[in-house]
């Protein structure tokens, strides 16, 4: 657990971390509790570290959650293996601004975005290494591109 936290979990067996790759590294799973925002955002970390994550709805919707706050009687079949993982496909975002390459993961969506004003972007889809399109010099009329 992060350490900010430990103030609220004294005394327990919990190991705490200051360094959150390190904690991701050492870890079996993520939890994350929370709406499908906050999910959605934990999965680009699990899926980076190679990790499954459990999503416990608080939130209005949880789509992507695996429970909801009635049924953390559950969470004990982590322990006893009385699961199963569900694969979902993500998206990879492979950036190149400046000559500086970076990649991202995404679960549902991504944004492309420069800004409150239009400018001239260079986009290339691919999946599975195989080019789906590519609007070299395209100028979008609003702020972002939805992919």
């Amino acid at each position: 657990m992060e350490s900010t936290l430990h103030d609220f979990f004294k005394n327990q067996k919990i190991i705490f971390y200051d360094n959150f790759k390190k904690m991701l590294s050492d870890c079996d799973l993520m939890i994350a509790v929370g709406g499908d925002g906050t999910i959605i955002h934990c999965s680009r970390h699990a899926a980076e570290a190679g990790k499954p994550i459990l999503g416990i709805n608080v939130g209005r919707l949880g789509f992507v959650a695996g429970l909801e706050t009635d049924e953390l009687n559950k969470l004990e079949n982590l322990f006893n293996g009385n699961y199963t993982l569900e694969n979902r496909m993500m998206l990879e975002i492979k950036l190149q601004n400046n000559g500086k390459k970076e990649t991202y993961f995404a679960l549902n969506d991504a944004v492309v975005a420069r800004g409150a004003l239009s400018k001239i972007v260079d986009l290339t889809v691919s999946y599975k290494n195989k080019n789906v399109c590519s609007n070299k010099r395209t100028s979008f009329r609003s702020s972002s591109a939805y992919l």
